[in-house]
């Protein structure tokens, strides 16, 4: 009984430590300033984690490793970026400036260009 009790916390205790924890992460597209884009794919690269802008350009998705890259796509409109830290609770994406906005807690943290 007793090996059957350290067996079995074993497996609780590598389980907890082996698992990525998700974050979710609001996204903004917009095409400018003030012009929001609808139907804009989000993928998480290396997974088929995905969604979509609502109509306000507005998403959120629940990433499984910060460490993936984020892809975007929207007609002739493509861009790739990385998620800087783990804090980041919104981006705002901005496709004919080619820039990538970071944000936490409502306030900017960094901004980079947009890859294609």
């Amino acid at each position: 009984m007793k090996y059957i009790f350290l067996i079995f916390s074993f497996f609780i205790f590598t389980n907890g430590f082996s698992q990525e924890e998700s974050k979710t992460i609001q996204f903004e597209i917009y095409e400018m300033e003030n012009y929001p884009l609808p139907a804009v794919t989000i993928i998480e690269k290396g997974t088929e984690n995905g969604t979509q802008t609502d109509l306000n350009g507005k998403a959120q998705l629940n990433i499984f490793d910060v460490k993936n890259k984020i892809s975007t796509s929207f007609f002739t409109y493509f861009g790739e970026f990385k998620l800087i830290k783990k804090e980041v609770d919104l981006i705002k994406v901005y496709f004919a400036e080619r820039k990538v906005e970071y944000y936490k807690n409502g306030k900017r943290i960094k901004k980079k260009r947009l890859k294609h």
